[in-house]
Formats: C-alpha cells, sequence, structure tokens
C-alpha cells in the first residue's frame, strides 16, 4: 500500500503541473496549431508550434497543456487509445528541429525516438499500436514496435505527406510533385505521378482504388485538389483556387471530402468533389488540419500568435477557443482576485470580472497605453504613450484625460492610495503626485528608467545617466525628497524588493540579493543561460521571472525558483509576455498579441511541496501496467546523488536488460521497459544505488 500512496501522489503532481498557468487570452494556446486527433467523442489532442500540446477530455470544451521533451514545432499527431500516441514535428522548410515523440500513458510523459537525429518530420499513419508510417526530409521511416525503433522504407527526401490504408498499401508525395505507391510494406515503391513544381500537402485514400490530394505551387500560393480512381496511377485535377495554398483534406466516403487551407478556406463536395461548396463563419485565419471523428469535425489553425479550434455544430461553425484581442498588450492589473485591467496599443482596455473567463474590450480612446494601477473598485489610472494621465474615480463610468507627461513609450505608473502616486518623466525624472493626478512635480533628476516602491515612502530606482555599463541604485525612504546613491558593477536589468531589507537583482544573466535595503549586494548564481527582464518574489525562496533566452531574443519565458534563485524551472516557454502583477495568490502576466497568462502560485507551491516530500526517502515503485505486454513504466526516487542501476533479470539470476547505469542526481525518476524481444514470464527488476538495493517482480504476457 506504501508504493500505491507514492504511484498515486506523483500521478497527482502530474496533474497539478498541467493545471498550474492558463492562458486567459488567447485560450487555449498562444502559438498556431498544425494537428488534431481524437480518441473518442470526449478525449482528443491538438499539436502546434513552439513545442505547443493540448489535450481535451471533456469533447473540446476545455484544454490543458501537456508538455514534450522537445523544442519543435509539432505538425501531427496521432492516438490507438487513451493511452499510446505519437507527435512528428520539424520545421517546414528547413531539416531540423525534428522530433518522433512518443507516449504510453496518454501523454503526461513523451520520449523522443528520432531516427534521424535533427531532421524534421511532417506527416504520420498509424496502422495498429505497433505498426507506424513517418514521412520527413530523409524520406518514409517504418517501426514495428509501436515507435521505439524506425527502419527506412525507402521515399524521398522532402517527403511532405504519406497515408498507409493498411499494413501494405500506401502512398506519399514530396515537395518537387513526385507521388508514390507501394503494396508491400514500404519494401519497394513505384513513381505513379510528377506533378511539376507542385508541394503535394496532404494524401488520403478510402479504398484501394479512389483517392484525394490537396497540394500548393512550389513557387506560388496557389492550391490544387487531385483525385485518383485508379489506386493512385493517375491523378486528375479536379478543383484550383488562386493565391489560397491548401493545407489538408479528410476523405469521409465516395462522395464527401472537406478541404482546409490558408485565408479561412474551408471547401466541402458532396459529389465527389464535381463541385465544392466554399462553407466559413470563421475567422480567415490559416486553417491547417480538418478531421472528422465520432460524428464532430474539427478545424485548427490559427495566427503565428495564436491559436484556433473550431468544432462543426449544425450549419455553422462553433468555436472552442477564445481570441479577445489581438492588439499588443502593455501592462494588467488586479485589484483583487476576480476584477482586472489589460491595457494596449490603439485604446485597448480590457476588463475582466470573473478572473479572466471572459474580457470585454472598451474601446474608449483611440490611444496607446502604456501602463495601468487598478487600485481598487473606484480609482483605476492609466498612462498613455504620447503623455496622457488617463483616471477614473468611478470604476470606469467615466474617465479624465490630462497631459502631465513629456512622451514616453514605456511609461510605468503606480498608486498606492487615491492620492499618491509615481512615474518618469519622457527623461528619466521620477515624478509624484499627492492629489490623486491633478498635479505632478518631479523628486529627482534624470536619467531613470525604473523604479520600485514597496509603500508610498520606501523605494529604490536604477539610473543610468551616462548610457555606461554600469547602473547606480538609488533609493528613498521619504517618497522621494532625498535620495542615497550606489554605484552597481554592471547594468541593471530589473530590482525588486520583498521588504525593506531584502531584494533581488539582474545584472545580465546573473541574480543578486540583499539583505539590508540594497547597500550591499551578494551574488546568488551566474551563467543563468538566460537574461531576467522582470523578476518577482512572494518570499525568500519563491521567486518568479520574464526571462529572455540567449538564442530565443524576443520571446520570454516564465520561470520560478523555490530556493532563492539556487535552481530555476519553467512555467511556460516562447511566449511574448512582457510584463506581469500579482494579486493574492495569482500571477497575472500581459503582452504582445493580447496574451495572457494566468498563474495559480499555490498549485505551482502544492506541487513542489510533493516533490520536496517523496524525495526524501528512496523507493522503488511497482511497475504498471503489470502483468504487462510489451511495455511498462517503473518509478523510483533517490534522496542523494549517486551512481545508479537498474537492471532487469530472468528467474534464473541471468541480466537481461540494464535499463539504468549512470551518476544521477537526487530525484523522481520514470523509465520505460519495453520487452518485445523477451518471452512471456516473471521477471525481477533490481534499483542499486550506493546505500541502498531493492528489487520487484513483474509479470510479461504476450
Amino acid at each position: 500500500m506504501k508504493y500505491l500512496k507514492i504511484i498515486l501522489l506523483l500521478l497527482f503532481t502530474i496533474i497539478n503541473v498541467n493545471a498550474q498557468y492558463h492562458w486567459s487570452n488567447p485560450n487555449p494556446a498562444p502559438h498556431e496549431l498544425f494537428g488534431i486527433y481524437f480518441i473518442d467523442s470526449l478525449t482528443g489532442w491538438t499539436v502546434g508550434n513552439f513545442s505547443t500540446l493540448l489535450k481535451t477530455t471533456d469533447g473540446g470544451e476545455s484544454w490543458f497543456t501537456q508538455t514534450v521533451p522537445v523544442k519543435s514545432t509539432l505538425r501531427k499527431v496521432q492516438f490507438v487509445d487513451k493511452n499510446n500516441g505519437w507527435i512528428v514535428g520539424g520545421e517546414e522548410t528547413t531539416p531540423s528541429f525534428g522530433s518522433v515523440l512518443l507516449t504510453t500513458d496518454g501523454g503526461e510523459n513523451w520520449s523522443n525516438h528520432n531516427p534521424e537525429g535533427d531532421y524534421g518530420w511532417n506527416d504520420i499513419s498509424v496502422v495498429s499500436k505497433d505498426m507506424i508510417y513517418i514521412a520527413g526530409f530523409k524520406g518514409v521511416y517504418k517501426s514495428t514496435d509501436g515507435g521505439f525503433n524506425w527502419v527506412k522504407k525507402g521515399g524521398t527526401n522532402w517527403t511532405t505527406t504519406v497515408f498507409f490504408l493498411d499494413s501494405l498499401t500506401g502512398w506519399f508525395g514530396n515537395t518537387l510533385g513526385g507521388i508514390y505507391k507501394t503494396v508491400d510494406g514500404g519494401e519497394n515503391w513505384i513513381q505513379v505521378s510528377v506533378k511539376d513544381k507542385i508541394w503535394h500537402k496532404s494524401i488520403k485514400f478510402i479504398d484501394n482504388k479512389n483517392g484525394y490530394l490537396v497540394s500548393e505551387g512550389l513557387y506560388s500560393q496557389n492550391g490544387y485538389i487531385y483525385k485518383s480512381t485508379n489506386g493512385g496511377l493517375e491523378w486528375s485535377l479536379i478543383d484550383s483556387l488562386n493565391n489560397y495554398e491548401l493545407k489538408s483534406i479528410e476523405v469521409l466516403d465516395s462522395k464527401n471530402a472537406i478541404v482546409t487551407g490558408i485565408k479561412g478556406i474551408v471547401l466541402k463536395t458532396t459529389d465527389g468533389g464535381e463541385n465544392w461548396i466554399y462553407e466559413n463563419n470563421l475567422e480567415r485565419d490559416d486553417y491547417n488540419e480538418v478531421k472528422v471523428q465520432f460524428g464532430k469535425r474539427w478545424i485548427v489553425g490559427g495566427g503565428s500568435q495564436y491559436g484556433r479550434i473550431y468544432q462543426r455544430e449544425e450549419d455553422k461553425f462553433v468555436e472552442k477557443s477564445n481570441v479577445f484581442t489581438k492588439y499588443c498588450l502593455n501592462g494588467i492589473d488586479f485589484y483583487n482576485d476576480q476584477n482586472g485591467i489589460a491595457v494596449g496599443y490603439d485604446g485597448t482596455i480590457l476588463f475582466t470580472n470573473n478572473s479572466g473567463k471572459s474580457w470585454d474590450n472598451l474601446n474608449l480612446f483611440s490611444r496607446d497605453i502604456a501602463s495601468v494601477c487598478y487600485l481598487n473598485e473606484n480609482f483605476i489610472s492609466m498612462a498613455g504613450r504620447n503623455g496622457e494621465f488617463i483616471r477614473s474615480t468611478n470604476g470606469g463610468d467615466s474617465w479624465s484625460i490630462s497631459y502631465p507627461f513629456s512622451n514616453s513609450s514605456d511609461k510605468i505608473i503606480k498608486f498606492f492610495s487615491e492620492t499618491v502616486g509615481y512615474s518618469l518623466s519622457e527623461y528619466g525624472a521620477l515624478l509624484k503626485t499627492s492629489n490623486g493626478g491633478n498635479t505632478w512635480f518631479e523628486t529627482s533628476d534624470y536619467g531613470m528608467y525604473k523604479f520600485f516602491f514597496i509603500d508610498s515612502t520606501k523605494g529604490w530606482a536604477l539610473t543610468n545617466p551616462l548610457e555606461i555599463d554600469y547602473s547606480i541604485i538609488l533609493d528613498t525612504k521619504d517618497g522621494g525628497q532625498t535620495w542615497s546613491s550606489l554605484q552597481f558593477q554592471d547594468y541593471v536589468d530589473d530590482i525588486f524588493f520583498l521588504n525593506e531589507n531584502i531584494g533581488w537583482l539582474s545584472s545580465k544573466n546573473r541574480l543578486f540579493k540583499s539583505v539590508d535595503g540594497g547597500l550591499t549586494w551578494n551574488l546568488v548564481k551566474e551563467n543563468l543561460g538566460f537574461y531576467i527582464n522582470q523578476l518577482l518574489f512572494t518570499s525568500e525562496e519563491r521567486g518568479y521571472f520574464l526571462t529572455e533566452d540567449f538564442f530565443e531574443r524576443g520571446l520570454t519565458s516564465v520561470k520560478y525558483t523555490v530556493n532563492g534563485g539556487e535552481s530555476f524551472s519553467s512555467i511556460a516557454d516562447y511566449t511574448f509576455l512582457n510584463y506581469m502583477t500579482r494579486i493574492n495568490n495569482k500571477l497575472w502576466i500581459s503582452g504582445e498579441y493580447g496574451h495572457i497568462l494566468e498563474i495559480n502560485t499555490d498549485l505551482l507551491t502544492s506541487v513542489e511541496d510533493k516533490k520536496e516530500a517523496v524525495v526524501r526517502k528512496y523507493y522503488l515503485s511497482q511497475n504498471y501496467p503489470n502483468p504487462f505486454n510489451l511495455t511498462t513504466i517503473i518509478i523510483y526516487n533517490i534522496p542523494y546523488s549517486s551512481k545508479v542501476t537498474v537492471d532487469v533479470y530472468n528467474i534464473l539470476g541471468q541480466r537481461v536488460r540494464k535499463l539504468v547505469d549512470q551518476f544521477q542526481h537526487k530525484g523522481n525518476y520514470k523509465i520505460s521497459f519495453h520487452a518485445s524481444e523477451l518471452p512471456s514470464g516473471v521477471y525481477i527488476y533490481r534499483l542499486k544505488s550506493a546505500n541502498y538495493s531493492d528489487s520487484k517482480k513483474m509479470l510479461l504476457l504476450k
């Protein structure tokens, strides 16, 4: 029973990790989607750009994030049941960042089995749980053991689409217009057709004779629909569209098929392709894949900064995703758990009164807004990018606009009461008001580029007056009337204080901490591998960060620490977020393209606490499933870093497999044991560490 409790605890932890953040806009994903697949009427997955993987268990009404161990564009996903599935991905126009991912537990964990290193893959055709075909830059590959191992089965370079009707009969197309067919499981291929300067995107057959193919021009955006009635030996052009690339086709039977493409293209035929009907009540986004499964028609696509999911209901498409706005957001603030405001370009003002479940766009002004402070239910203040001070004292029913500020593109505004507030002038002087914004006066010299106050009187500011390689840290205890200064060794990117003594700053790829109000700074960690644009701590141990990777400049990640910055974990990668704020147990982060991310810090806390509790002792769990057929999972924990081995023995005591033999850091580990070459019977697996050993039995049934 002890091991069962541990396993359940780990499974609970995994579930909470998936729920730790939520895209409030766009929902459910900030990136374009390329593939979708349902295993029944309720359970499905969709994949997309920047390693996006989403799962639904309620028929698409809600989606949650799952993670993959690669940085890749995920293009196609297929499952054979609720546990076993595959994803292929990579860059479409360059042979890089490829992945062939396998899961045996419904997407909770994935392993990469790319047979060609970093080369990319465009399509997948699953014949059975064991037999899968994939197509990519290195041709067509086949697996007969569920995706663990792959063998090349011909094809050409730049193969873009593949479809197998059964274990023997299949077709593929490439970027050079070639169409190929096999009748012996890929052992031999014959070229059945060539369409000059055509890039084949999606091929489907309903039987040995009837099939469809959608393509686009190799050097144009024109789209083409082909049909074959003799098993792919000949193809007839049945329709074409100028300036509309086609991406996907779903064939229902000999008469009915659906095609999707760019700029909102959704075409349907009910007469075998003789006529095509344009049916679309959607946004004119790109639609990358269409699937009809379990009586429902699904379409996924979107734009480069948001994903779209649609389901056909009765005579129209219903969006199962939401994009409230595409305008860039510069700031966000909440005064309680439910009520918040996000502001941005072209007068974008989004209000929510239900904790981000929905947002109302007021569109009150045609002004670019740089920052917002939502002090209470009545007092709202905003700073415009052209010097405006915008204020409401009645919860947004009416607004006043004045021009106390000089032009400033990145102005921050902060009020601590309905009378006392701060902002920055165009030239970096700290501005203060003591009458709710009616008048403002300068409290400092010029050159400030950031400030942070913990209350109306105690604060810090960063200045770089000569634009040189170091910053000067200023602090005040009297609301800016007087300042003391300290020269820091390098340029400081951001500063944050938890109270009047304890604070942190980020400088280049390093994190520093002060315990004396900023008089001295001690290095916490260097060579972080990323830059910290903004930091926010909720205790001495727990902090949150908006970061930029060295090689992904312009894209930000959200990271957190539970040990004061000694180590970091990632919450969300490859985002366009740029500003975060905190209210109670939630972080709200806004950014470009209307992105709003909500993070429940309690879930992060509970997850880390559970992990720490489990890590304090050794354990070796019972494998699951047990008995098993071919593949089973083994979980173990080591509380100290050491050399670790995990071996499998038969009942004669002979070692038949070495699963682990390496130095490992303390923590939880999960390994997959695949026994396709072993006979049925009882086996023993043993965990051995520096001063610990344990073993358990498992039963293989084929």
